[in-house]
């Protein structure tokens, strides 16, 4: 692929931090940047997307100009992300398994549900998303 994957994801939101640090962690091939949705940026690089609808979805650039949104967007991400780790792994399998008819319409519906109630989610503050490491510790 020529150059990385743009994503776009709510800095806000915890579940997207939480999303955005495992992606970092298994992106050994180094084909993902990541870009908040605060940051100005994204009115330059996604000029035809409305506001709101950045927020409903995690929106994914390729070089190549195309974007795709919410369980689309994860499935671009599987197709580029190394399988050498397990997570990798389950993103190569769900991109795949995206190319059988009806599939990325089911994995969107559940894309949506989940991020309908993001803001719900609360991750564990002494559970490192860098590191793996459960319990309190610093860098």
């Amino acid at each position: 692929m020529p150059g990385p994957l743009l994503i776009f994801y709510d800095a806000d939101c915890s579940l997207c931090q939480h999303a955005k640090a495992r992606l970092e962690r298994i992106d050994r091939s180094n084909q993902l940047r990541f870009v908040p949705l605060q940051d100005p940026v994204v009115a330059e690089k996604l000029p035809d997307v409305p506001a709101y609808q950045l927020r409903q979805t995690m929106h994914v650039l390729r070089p190549d100009g195309q974007y795709f949104a919410g369980a689309a967007a994860f499935r671009e991400v599987g197709q580029v992300i190394s399988p050498a780790s397990p997570a990798g792994l389950g993103l190569r399998l769900f991109a795949g398994l995206t190319r059988v008819p009806g599939v990325l319409d089911v994995a969107e519906w559940v894309y949506r549900k989940v991020a309908e109630n993001r803001y719900k989610f609360r991750f564990n503050p002494t559970e490192c998303t860098v590191c793996d490491i459960r319990g309190p510790h610093r860098h």
